[in-house]
């Protein structure tokens, strides 16, 4: 799903992601409607990429109203939201051979 209220750069992202084989759900970016309409498409919808100055609601409390839905949602059907994930690839010997830790996690 992508939030953007300005319609170039919505136009543009939707493009850049289903060339990258994404399919994409894309709203006229008013914070509100995207809570909508994240909870009208929730199961259908893995990734959501969100400008943080939308009108009306802003991205950060976009993105909480939407963390707290699939809480709710997740909490009637009786199952637990996944925590943190580990990353993808061998991080410790990255780790070890550069010198710089690095990330072991991706948070949800």
């Amino acid at each position: 799903m992508l939030v953007e209220d300005e319609e170039m750069l919505r136009e543009l992202g939707v493009m850049l992601l289903e060339s990258d084989g994404y399919r994409v759900l894309a709203g006229e970016g008013f914070g509100v409607e995207a809570v909508e309409m994240f909870e009208a498409h929730a199961d259908e919808i893995g990734l959501v990429v969100c400008d943080l100055g939308l009108p009306r609601l802003g991205g950060r409390d976009v993105f909480l109203r939407m963390k707290r839905n699939q809480a709710e949602r997740a909490h009637h059907r009786g199952q637990r939201l996944p925590g943190a994930q580990p990353a993808h690839g061998n991080t410790s010997r990255r780790r070890h051979r550069h010198g710089a830790k690095a990330p072991t996690t991706f948070a949800n």
